[in-house]
Formats: C-alpha cells, structure tokens, sequence
C-alpha cells in the first residue's frame, strides 16, 4: 500500500472481521463433518450424513427456497425503491440532499 493513500486504515476494520468472522466460521467447517452423538457430543471420524440431509430432506428444501425468495424480494424491492431516491437526492439542489 502506498504511504499516502490510507488504504491502511482499513487495517482494523479487515482485522475485526477476519477475528468476528472467519475465525469462527473456519472452525465451525472442519467441525461440520464429524459425527455428533447426543449426550456425549461431537466425537472422532468423518460423515457428511448431515449434508445429504440437508441436500435431500424437502423440508430443509422448502427453508432454503423460501430464504433465498425472501432475500431476492428483498433485494428487488431496494433497488425499485432505493435507486430512484439515491438518483434524486444525487441530482438534487433541495435541502434534503445532505
């Protein structure tokens, strides 16, 4: 990074994340493929039983059609409603630019 430039200060923010984020969700994966056995917990070995199932089970299908609809009407529905405001208040001289 250049000197000058302050992409450095994204330093923290990067930081954060990969400790918030990627940290947790890079041991939770390896995690994810060993057995579970209740009352005695995650043990030894390797399965991806609980990937088939999520993968073939309809009612797991149905949760996961039904989260990517929402979150694809959700999307839709911000950029119908957001782009022509943003478009607005860019063009704008009003006192509702800022």
């Amino acid at each position: 990074m250049k000197r000058g430039s302050g992409a450095w200060l994204l330093a923290p923010a990067l930081l954060l994340l990969l400790g918030a984020f990627a940290l947790p969700v890079g041991t939770m994966v390896p995690m994810s493929f060993r057995p579970y056995v209740p009352l005695v917990g995650i043990t030894d070995g390797v399965t991806v039983r609980y990937y088939t199932r999520l993968v073939t089970d309809s009612y797991y299908l149905e949760i996961i059609g039904r989260t990517l609809a929402l979150g694809f009407t959700v999307t839709l529905a911000t950029l119908v409603i957001g782009y022509p405001v943003a478009f607005f208040l860019a063009r704008t001289r009003s006192r509702w630019r800022n």
